[in-house]
């Protein structure tokens, strides 16, 4: 496929003044260009030789001037391919100065991202060629491909010493005045007293054998987040989004779930629950219902949940449902979406929480977080695991006693959390509360 004659977009006097900038005023330029440009944003061939040798002259600490360069690329048997002693003559006698270089080096990365959309769009229209049928896996990839062109060219500035330091004060004084955190808090106070909240970019997983109550404690978290006015999303690979919602109104009413199932309701618990359902339409959350999804759809929903809703958290059920790139073994399989959760977390600048099944042989031990079912990759991507016991206490008929044990926190305290679970409204309660 062709962009219909539609020539690849690039400048390459900007490239070239870029270069001769680097070339003849290395101590002004050199460090201003290597920070905001790549190889391959330059067009030409040529360039992209001559702008890697000067990469790699600097880190060995060769001096940079054309004499030099020159030698460096003949050595190689480069020369020629750059055009030789005259073009890097023609480089030095054009020079800008470090005054005007921004503008050339902006021009050299906006072309570049124009060049890249311009490879991205052939790259969608040829996909969704082929992937005929198969819409929504077509869409996720296309949006990755054009939201990574993005994520590159995100702004890393450099800060000193007495600006990251300013910031952190007064970051701390806003905190002791009362003022928001951008921690994340999950509303228990136990849990947030322990880790101090969740900066944005942590992967926090919930994790428990099956049926002990993950996703029962995720919604849990989530509602309590609401409540606290955070926006949250919750992806579901397994359970249907009116399940989830009638969980969460179960939790909201106490009124149990399966008279909200059946529709067994009374006058009274009627008008409750459309009381709960007003105010849960008018809160900031969305869901996501898509079994089997890969982790690049996964990626997709996140990303639209942090653009429509503002979620600052997101609850992905559960890792072990997400399909990936097949690799030799399914070990490597769900560390690869693990290192992509953990990463997606960061880009996004969200708290993730996702869920996680215990392998069999904690059925009759206390959880651990080796008991992580198929990754020990998971562990070391984690910010903070919680494990949850599967060893309940009778309570007579309506509530249950176990914890919630904070295997792993990064910048916390460990340590385990009693809990009791209402069966009948499927929620979590720290014990006492």
């Amino acid at each position: 496929m062709e962009l219909h004659q539609l020539p690849a977009i690039h400048s390459i006097e900007a490239e070239k003044s870029v270069l001769g900038a680097m070339l003849s005023d290395p101590s002004d330029t050199f460090d201003l260009v290597a920070a905001e440009l790549k190889e391959a944003d330059f067009f030409h061939p040529a360039h992209q030789t001559l702008f890697r040798a000067f990469l790699d002259m600097k880190e060995k600490g060769k001096a940079i001037d054309p004499s030099t360069v020159f030698q460096y690329l003949e050595d190689r048997g480069l020369s020629d391919s750059i055009g030789g002693a005259s073009f890097l003559g023609e480089l030095s006698a054009g020079v800008i100065n470090v005054l005007t270089a921004p503008t050339q080096i902006a021009t050299v990365r906006d072309k570049a991202i124009l060049r890249n959309l311009q490879k991205a769009a052939v790259s969608i229209a040829m996909d969704c060629h082929d992937a005929q049928g198969e819409a929504r896996e077509a869409l996720g990839r296309a949006e990755t491909a054009i939201m990574t062109i993005g994520d590159r060219r995100a702004s890393v500035t450099l800060q000193e010493a007495r600006q990251i330091v300013n910031a952190t004060y007064q970051e701390i004084m806003d905190i002791a005045e009362g003022k928001s955190s951008p921690r994340l808090q999950v509303g228990w106070p136990e849990v947030d007293s322990k880790t101090g909240g969740f900066d944005p970019g942590a992967m926090v997983v919930i994790a428990a054998r099956p049926s002990v109550g993950k996703t029962a404690l995720a919604l849990n978290w989530a509602d309590s987040m609401l409540r606290g006015g955070t926006a949250v999303g919750f992806i579901s690979l397994e359970m249907r989004l009116e399940q989830l919602a009638m969980r969460l109104m179960a939790a909201r009413t106490d009124i149990p779930l399966r008279r909200i199932r059946e529709g067994n309701l009374n006058n009274h618990q009627s008008d409750v629950l459309a009381a709960a359902g007003d105010k849960l339409s008018a809160e900031p959350w969305s869901m996501v219902y898509e079994p089997g999804a890969s982790i690049s759809a996964v990626r997709s929903h996140i990303r639209r949940m942090v653009k429509r809703t503002g979620a600052k958290a997101v609850f992905v059920d559960y890792i072990g449902l997400i399909t990936a790139p097949e690799k030799e073994n399914r070990l490597q399989e769900v560390s690869h979406v693990s290192r992509q959760l953990k990463q997606i977390a960061g880009e996004m600048g969200i708290v993730l929480f996702p869920l996680c099944q215990l392998n069999r042989n904690v059925e009759d031990k206390e959880p651990a977080l080796h008991h992580l079912k198929e990754s020990g990759q998971i562990e070391q991507d984690a910010d903070a695991v919680a494990l949850i016991h599967r060893a309940w206490i009778k309570e007579g008929d309506m509530a249950l006693e176990g914890w919630v044990k904070l295997a792993k926190v990064r910048d916390g305290q460990t340590g385990r959390i009693d809990v009791v679970y209402n069966g009948p409204v499927t929620t979590f309660k720290p014990k006492g509360i």
